[in-house]
């Protein structure tokens, strides 16, 4: 059925008298909106999920500063040998 209060009543598809107005809602009407619900176990995974990104980060961080220091000594020694 069409909403007949947006059109005259003669392009209404109901007959007279039986299209009613729909109901006026309120402004912030939250009855229709989605509830978000985010709990302390969804911010506890979050939490987890973060810190184990972080520590694969920090290894391999870890690991590439620890080859650049051992390429380093090799370059230092063999740059000492030279001279």
């Amino acid at each position: 059925m069409t909403r007949c209060d947006l059109r005259s009543h003669s392009e209404c598809s109901c007959r007279p008298g039986e299209c009613l107005v729909a109901p006026m809602r309120p402004i912030m009407d939250t009855s229709e909106t989605p509830l978000i619900l985010f709990t302390a176990r969804h911010f506890f995974a979050v939490l987890l999920a973060a810190g184990f990104i972080a520590a694969i980060g920090w290894g391999a961080l870890n690991n590439a500063n620890e080859g650049y220091r051992k390429q380093a000594l090799i370059e230092q020694e063999s740059v000492a040998w030279r001279k």
